[in-house]
């Protein structure tokens, strides 16, 4: 397994990450979907993301089960930065 330590400001923060069982934060990614999340994970990781456990599985939740009101209320933002 590897992990990633990054120390943020004046706290601490672990980016636990097994390729090999495919978990993120210990939380188990199904093999298809595994790579897609963990890159995105990894580059917000890279600018400053601390995703706790229950982030991790709400993104999965969200990926395998959009939610359309979410989409819509992200759109919706995007929108406001477009004009």
């Amino acid at each position: 397994m590897k992990t990633y330590n990054k120390t943020f400001l004046k706290s601490s923060f672990t980016f636990n990450v097994d390729k090999e069982k495919h978990t993120i934060q210990g939380v188990k990614i199904p093999d298809d979907l595994f790579f897609a999340i963990y890159f995105s994970v990894r580059v917000n990781v890279m600018e400053g993301w601390q995703p706790t456990v229950h982030d991790i599985e709400k993104l999965v939740a969200q990926v395998q089960q959009p939610d359309s009101a979410l989409d819509e209320e992200i759109n919706s933002l995007w929108s406001k930065f477009e004009k």
